[in-house]
């Protein structure tokens, strides 16, 4: 906003051709009459005494910044460096608790404690939440690897940093982090060659028909803040023969009737296709897991499983 005139200091003066149209006193008061409808709906007084038209949009923006939780561009993911024990916060522009950060790179150590860091203790086997803290004294912004889900009184923040706001999550496998990417609310998982990180999430293998469905262990791949899971089932290898197999996802733990939704549904398969594998979103229960079952003759059930692609995190 720099670089603008003072407002109402300064009257407009035209400054172009004598014959050339020019912004009329009418069309600067539709101006003025359309910013006070912007500032009444972001519940600015729009009679509130601006020094100058930058201030004026300062407040329409810090604003628009603070609806419903405003972000924009936010990208985490591994530090390229140190991606066992790193993560790399970027946005663009972030809401914080009544406060506006912009354009940030944040680099988060889990080797060491304090702002950019952990809040507390050393790197255990589990859930790490990634949170953004605002010091309102020096507007600088930082990075926290916190225990604390969505309870913000669960973490120990650094001196001086009062506005908070979890941006993420990541899983330390008492090694490693998971190699992963979040792109604002979904995050997915990074299929790494490398022997020194996962290179698969499998949450259930070697299922069978069943009439009831079966749970799947998804602690260590759905952080207790996600709302959904994205899932690939499917054969590691071609069955022998399918035959009318239907794959059913429950959102219920326990639940057997009104499966949702049908990954598979009445088809047959024989032994000359390649693998087949299919991905959904699941809705994940109270106990970040869901429930499966095949409602007909699968072929070779050892082959079948299900794999954890990502999560969606209403951050």
């Amino acid at each position: 906003m720099a670089g603008l005139a003072s407002y109402p200091a300064v009257v407009y003066r035209h400054t172009g051709s004598k014959r050339s149209r020019d912004v009329t006193v009418v069309a600067w008061n539709r101006i003025g009459d359309e910013l006070e409808a912007a500032q009444v709906v972001l519940g600015v007084n729009p009679h509130k005494g601006f020094a100058t038209v930058a201030a004026r949009f300062d407040a329409i923006e810090g604003s628009l910044a603070n609806v419903q939780g405003a972000l924009i561009n936010l990208f985490i993911t591994n530090d390229p460096t140190t991606p066992g024990s790193k993560v790399t916060v970027t946005f663009d522009l972030l809401s914080i608790e009544g406060q506006t950060a912009t354009a940030a790179t944040l680099t988060i150590n889990g080797g060491t404690t304090g702002a950019n860091a952990l809040d507390t203790g050393v790197l255990a086997k589990g859930w790490y939440h990634i949170w953004a803290g605002f010091n309102p004294s020096t507007g600088v912004v930082a990075g926290l690897l916190s225990l604390a889900g969505n309870a913000r009184a669960g973490i120990t923040a650094p001196t001086g940093y009062t506005k908070w706001r979890r941006v993420g999550a990541v899983y330390y496998d008492a090694a490693n982090f998971y190699r992963f990417s979040q792109s604002d609310q979904e995050c997915r998982y990074d299929y790494d060659a490398s022997a020194a990180y996962p290179t698969t999430h499998t949450l259930q293998s070697g299922l069978s028909v069943a009439t009831s469905s079966v749970p799947t262990a998804c602690s260590n791949h759905f952080p207790i803040t996600a709302r959904r899971g994205w899932v690939m089932a499917g054969y590691s290898v071609a069955p022998s023969a399918i035959s009318g197999a239907r794959f059913l996802v429950f959102p219920k733990g326990g639940a057997n009737t009104g499966g949702f939704p049908l990954l598979w549904d009445a088809w047959t398969q024989g032994t000359s296709v390649s693998p087949i594998r299919q991905d959904t979103w699941v809705p994940l229960d109270s106990s970040q897991g869901f429930y499966v079952k095949w409602s007909g003759a699968p072929g070779t059930s050892t082959n079948v499983a299900i794999d954890a692609l990502g999560y969606y995190d209403p951050v």
